[in-house]
């Protein structure tokens, strides 16, 4: 992922520390948070379609929420990964999720999202995307992270002004005096503007984005339970400097912050401090059936378009080398990749078995280098077809494959077109799983029976 400025790791790191050091506080307070914060758990869970079966990453977790309750959702048949920059919150989330068998932590800071080598049908976020130092890598790096027609929903928080939960806070801040944060460093209201955040979700390629308002109703026995929740979940090094400045007894802190809020007492002497979130959902664009195009000189051409959560060198190595080709290609493929070698093409012994050729056959032809420009662009032919793979970088770690296959004329050279079509899909299936590391859904022969009646019928 391309660093926003210079000074973004030492904005992560810094991070790192200061959430390292609140994780005892925020502990001790998380169901007072989850009062309010799980009414959001329960919409992105709506939004998402979550169900069983499903991989699904909480990017932020902090404790391990809503990595948990997603957990009870998709079941031993699905999983959860919970992605943190804390270590001391993840240890706490961990213990939470002790005798749980599909759910698992890792640490991992947002801007390095990109390294996960993984792809998940849902990404969830709640209350962790403000942190981020550049927010187009970000969401770069989360539609890499989505399969096809995947799911992204998450939370931020809106405007300050509408977050009646940070008054004390901000209380706090004005009595002490405290500096704003420098230019470039996020706070919990870098995400604040609904506009902006559903253009960016769109540039970075995201489809079917909605941005909606949610109030999370915070409510609190009285004020002095809000003290309380604060003097745990506001910044360490805030507190140490207010108890060094107003008292190490916490009266004037408490005072500072009860005053702030007392409009907001009701009537039985609770505090309700409802606050607005932000709430997005977006999906990744769904799988794309090939296109069609004839050429100058009038031979038919199917173009495949995929993006890869996968750096392009990644990529050519399995469009390159024989034993990664072997997992994926329908085909066993003899060459090098000088220009004007020789290319040989055979059957792989799965299809000879389900055709009943001889083990000593099965020849498929042979063919020719016309370029290998690693890691970017490989042509060769494959009888009188021309096979051309384009690899680009997303910029995000990934990359764009273009994979165009042109035969000698305006048709798929006595094939079906729809089970031409339908295999190049499968292999493309298998492919994507290979790079993943993770095992097909269904095989390849069966797929192609699949992806075929798309292109026959529509998908």
């Amino acid at each position: 992922m391309t660093a926003p400025g210079p000074d973004a790791t030492a904005i992560t790191d810094e991070q790192r520390v200061n959430w390292n050091e609140a994780s005892a506080g925020w502990a001790a307070v998380q169901d007072d948070f989850e009062r309010g914060a799980g009414t959001v758990t329960t919409l992105l869970f709506e939004l998402a379609g979550l169900h069983a079966g499903q991989r699904v990453i909480d990017v932020a977790t902090g404790h391990g929420e809503p990595a948990l309750s997603a957990a009870s959702i998709v079941g031993p048949s699905g999983h959860v990964l919970g992605v943190d920059v804390a270590g001391r919150m993840l240890d706490i989330a961990r213990r939470r999720a002790d005798g749980l068998d599909n759910v698992s932590f890792r640490e991992i800071d947002l801007a390095s999202l990109d390294r996960l080598d993984q792809r998940f049908d849902v990404v969830l976020s709640r209350f962790g995307l403000m942190f981020a130092t550049d927010h187009a890598s970000l969401f770069r790096a989360l539609l890499g992270l989505l399969v096809p027609g995947g799911t992204l929903a998450a939370a931020v928080w809106g405007p300050q002004e509408t977050h009646l939960m940070s008054t004390g806070p901000a209380a706090l801040t004005e009595r002490l005096s405290l500096p704003p944060p420098p230019a470039g460093v996020p706070t919990p209201f870098s995400m604040s503007a609904a506009a902006t955040l559903a253009d960016e979700l769109g540039a970075a390629g995201f489809t079917d984005v909605s941005v909606t308002e949610h109030v999370v109703p915070y409510l609190f026995d009285s004020v002095e339970a809000y003290v309380r929740f604060n003097l745990h979940a506001l910044p360490p090094q805030m507190v140490r400097t207010a108890r060094e400045r107003l008292g190490a007894d916490d009266t004037e802190i408490a005072r500072t912050i009860g005053t702030a809020v007392a409009s907001h007492v009701q009537a039985d002497g609770t505090l309700s401090l409802p606050s607005i979130a932000l709430v997005l959902r977006a999906t990744a664009p769904a799988h794309r059936l090939a296109t069609t195009h004839t050429t100058d000189d009038g031979r038919l051409a199917l173009r495949f378009e995929r993006q890869l959560a996968h750096a392009p060198g990644k990529v050519w190595r399995a469009l390159t080398e024989a034993g990664e080709l072997a997992r994926w290609f329908a085909a066993v493929v003899d060459r090098d990749l000088t220009a004007s070698a020789t290319v040989r093409f055979t059957m792989t012994d799965e299809a000879k078995r389900r055709m009943g050729v001889p083990p000593t056959e099965g020849s498929l032809g042979d063919g020719t280098v016309v370029t290998a420009s690693p890691p970017t662009l490989l042509e060769y032919t494959w009888g009188e077809e021309l096979l051309r793979w384009e690899l680009t970088p997303d910029g995000a770690g990934g990359c764009h494959l273009v994979f165009t296959d042109t035969f000698p004329g305006s048709e798929t050279g006595g094939g079906d077109f729809a089970d031409t079509c339908g295999a190049w899909d499968a292999a493309f299936e298998i492919l994507e799983a290979v790079l993943d590391d993770r095992a097909p859904g269904r095989s390849a022969w069966d797929r192609v029976e699949v992806l075929a009646d798309a292109y026959r019928h529509g998908p």
